[in-house]
Parts: C-alpha cells; structure tokens; sequence
C-alpha cells in the first residue's frame, strides 16, 4: 500500500514518508528487473480515488495546505 504523501508530503510525516518512499521505489525496480519475465509489480494509492462522498471541498482545502499544492495538483 503506497501513499500520496509520497509525491505530495506533509509536515510530521517524516519517517512515514520514508517507508513509503521506500516502498514506491522498490516496486518501481521490481518492475524494470521483472518485466522480462512476464512478473508486474505495481503499488495501490487508495488516497487518490476522489469521487467519493470522503473528499470534501474542507478536506481537499486542508490536504493541499498542509503540502503547498493547489487541488489540482494534489489530485494529479
């Protein structure tokens, strides 16, 4: 399970950011060293699915302050 903290971090997260930073990256090389064998590796960012009633326009406010983002950015 990776993390939208990763791209987008927040203030107090440190060493989360880093476990999922570590993750993202070991998927991504698992990818390249795997592919020629037919094997996918891919990470699952629950955090980005914004069509349900969870984001809020205060929630997404709050998220893209607390990271220096504009809504846009945050979702892409």
């Amino acid at each position: 399970m990776a993390s939208k903290n990763v791209p987008a971090p927040r203030p107090g997260a440190v060493a989360y950011s880093v476990v999922k930073a570590g993750l993202t990256q070991m998927a991504r090389v698992a990818a390249v060293e795997l592919n020629e064998s037919g094997i996918h590796a891919n990470v699952l960012r629950l955090s980005v699915v914004f069509d349900t009633a969870i984001w809020t326009d205060d929630v997404l406010s709050g998220k893209v302050k607390n990271c220096g983002l504009r809504v846009e950015e945050y979702k892409t």
